[in-house]
């Protein structure tokens, strides 16, 4: 099966082939190059101040919808910027696109989030525009010569990419080779210097017929660019018709039970208002979906499947990030850092499976919206303001097990431990001795933690759950008539983990026969 890819929610405005209904700056159809098709619009940009150019028609671009062309020019002395307008006869709005400062030069695709305000004029009425066309602003007059150049007008919010290559793993360069092809042209994706540029959403899978889907991407840098989108725009999705074609969706590669050769997908600053979402959660489809040692830097939301045989998040980092969403999913050897708010949220009843993770400077590492009890296994807490958020309005019970360390908490929020109490007995020639009679006790209000006889092999156990450190005091006994006596043994011991204690027990010299 062949890679497909396909533009999402797609409409073409122009194709920009013929002059049609363009006005304004002399239009003409060039074929000498272009993005898209076999000719482009090329325009003669000369005068001083605003210059427009314009096409008449009927078009409905109400809601959210981002518009998008190729622009060219090599007026760079003249050209201050470019504006974007739509009228509907009776208002006329303008949209701010380009400065020309910000222009890399060559054939740029811009896009336009119409949901946005306009920058000057009046917005129209977006569902029956009759106008749409651009304004440049000229600080000097211009050589009489055809000096700027749009094509492929259309509206597209970004890619859907299904299939496989040849029977093997798809990747982002067979997406990245689809969207140059003149025959497309929508300019969702760029390379350069080996980095991928999104400025559109990437689904994976084919959500409406039964084809399957094999993508795996190793070492790539994924990079969402400072646009002014809508901040809905901006995603990787997952998704899956059914299970007998399934999508196989990786990021990185896996080494024994280490995530290895990860990616990262990331913004292109920090400080920039469209983020990016990574939804694998929603289609409950998707079983096969597996994220090794790729690191996440501002990221909004992250919601990942149901646990399945296929489906684990293992070595990954995730920085300066909103939520993780994980329900069931396998979470493990990960690294949340610097989260926005909360770092990860809590499926209700327990049904997590994050474990051997670290929480560090982040505002609330674990935000709980459900009440209940909750395993906390192998996780770190460092420097965050609260490691538990109870948002719940009741009680919250975090059990620690595994050496995780939470401490901080807000609301009615009860944190303790869960241990191992194990206590081996043998005789001084080091043999174990059976049916010892052994029992822990709070050296605090003498609660009982432990009553156990000893096995075969001279061991007594017993699982403690509750607030650590815990002062205890520890007996051993060994008296039973027709058998070797031995001298009671005590101690006083702390519990502040898995605790193993070996006690060799002295023959009674006086009771045995």
């Amino acid at each position: 099966m062949a890679v497909t890819v396909s533009a999402k929610n797609y409409t073409l405005i122009d194709n920009c082939e013929a002059v049609g209904n363009w006005d304004g700056e002399s239009p003409a159809a060039i074929s000498d190059f272009f993005k898209e098709g076999t000719k482009c619009l090329g325009f003669t940009v000369r005068g001083s101040g605003n210059q427009d150019t314009w096409t008449t028609g009927n078009w409905n671009l109400d809601g959210v919808k981002h518009f998008r062309l190729w622009f060219m020019t090599v007026a760079l002395k003249e050209l201050n910027y470019v504006q974007f307008y739509v009228s509907d006869g009776a208002n006329t709005g303008y949209y701010n696109i380009l400065a020309i400062a910000d222009y890399p030069g060559g054939w740029y695709n811009i896009v336009i989030d119409l949901s946005r305000s306009v920058d000057a004029g009046v917005k129209p009425d977006m569902a029956n525009l009759t106008t749409i066309g651009f304004r440049y602003n000229n600080s000097a007059i211009g050589k009489n010569a055809q000096n700027t150049w749009i094509n492929h007008l259309c509206v597209c919010d970004g890619l859907i990419a299904y299939g496989d290559d040849a029977g093997d793993y798809f990747d982002f360069d067979d997406i990245l080779a689809a969207d140059e092809n003149v025959a497309n042209g929508w300019g969702i994706i760029r390379k350069i210097g080996g980095q991928y540029f999104l400025v559109g959403s990437i689904e994976f899978g084919d959500s409406t017929a039964n084809n399957g889907t094999k993508f795996q991407a190793k070492s790539a840098v994924v990079i969402f660019e400072d646009r002014k989108v809508n901040s809905a725009l901006y995603n990787f999705t997952v998704v899956d018709f059914g299970d007998t074609n399934a999508t196989e969706f990786i990021l990185g590669d896996i080494a024994g039970t280490a995530g290895i050769e990860g990616c990262v997908i990331r913004v292109a600053d920090v400080t920039q208002t469209p983020k990016f979402n990574i939804d694998g959660g929603t289609d409950t489809d998707v079983d096969n979906f597996k994220l090794y040692g790729t690191t996440f830097l501002d990221a909004g939301t992250l919601k990942f499947p149901l646990a399945a045989t296929n489906v684990e998040v293992l070595n990954c980092n995730f920085e300066s990030c909103d939520e993780v969403m994980a329900t069931t999913c396998v979470i493990k050897n990960c690294n949340f850092v610097s989260a926005n708010d909360e770092a990860f949220i809590l499926p209700s009843g327990n049904t997590h499976q994050l474990t051997y993770c670290n929480f560090i400077n982040c505002p609330d590492a674990w935000r709980v919206p459900t009440a209940g009890t909750y395993t906390c296994s192998g996780c770190l807490f460092i420097n965050n303001t609260n490691d538990i958020d109870n948002t719940s309005g009741l009680l919250v019970t975090i059990t620690k097990t595994n050496d995780a360390d939470p401490i901080s908490s807000t609301g009615n929020t009860t944190i303790q431990e869960s241990l191992d109490i194990t206590i081996t007995v043998k005789d001084k020639a080091t043999d174990p001795i059976q049916n010892v009679q052994t029992a822990v006790y709070k050296t605090s209000d003498r609660t009982q933690l432990m009553n156990e006889d000893t096995d075969v092999n001279g061991i007594a156990t017993e699982s403690y759950v509750g607030g650590t450190p815990v002062d205890v005091e520890i007996r051993c006994r060994k008296a039973s008539a027709g058998a070797t006596v031995y001298e009671n043994f005590s101690t006083l011991a702390t519990l502040t983990g898995d605790f193993d204690l070996l006690v060799t027990l002295i023959e009674d010299p006086y009771n045995n026969p």
